[in-house]
């Protein structure tokens, strides 16, 4: 399996959860996401809906979604590297189910 290699801090621009088990097929653009803000902590204290590919690869350790598609552009750091050992990095669609996490930083 091909390990992803990505910024966690980024989000990506668009994702679409697919689970026949669970009758979903659902998009999000989780950039669109707003926060609400600690004032105890001085920070932010959650994100409605932004997720980023750390939760996403949590969720295709589940096992319950068939594909968890992201939609990645110029703007998003994310690259594989193949049995040759060079980079490639990624722009457009992928299926996260078809790669295991890397670097994440």
């Amino acid at each position: 399996m091909i390990k992803l290699n990505y910024l966690y801090i980024e989000l990506p621009k668009k994702v679409r959860l697919i689970s026949k088990a669970m009758g979903i097929n659902h998009y999000i653009e989780p950039e669109t996401a707003f926060g609400f803000y600690d004032p105890y902590e001085d920070a932010p204290l959650a994100y409605t809906m932004g997720i980023g590919i750390d939760e996403l690869f949590k969720l295709s350790e589940t096992g319950l979604f068939d594909h968890i598609f992201v939609y990645l552009d110029k703007d998003n750091i994310a690259f594989y590297y193949d049995e040759r050992n060079e980079r490639h990095d990624i722009e457009g669609w992928i299926d996260l189910i078809q790669f295991e996490k890397g670097s994440n930083h």
